[in-house]
């Protein structure tokens, strides 16, 4: 692997690392370990897509 800055993909609620690196293609759901709240990346252009409160 390169050493390129890579995207980090963080809660969107509590701001925890989840991963780091390139999301070329599908999608994510992440539930955040800190807060329990769901966290959806979609690949392309890696933008947080849709985010819910867990239970």
């Amino acid at each position: 692997m390169e050493n390129k800055a890579q995207k980090q993909y963080r809660c969107k609620y509590c701001g925890k690392l989840f991963f780091k690196g390139d999301l070329v293609k599908g999608v994510v759901e992440v539930k955040c370990k800190n807060c329990k709240n769901f966290n959806v990346f979609e690949g392309g252009e890696g933008e947080l897509v849709h985010v819910s409160e867990g239970a």
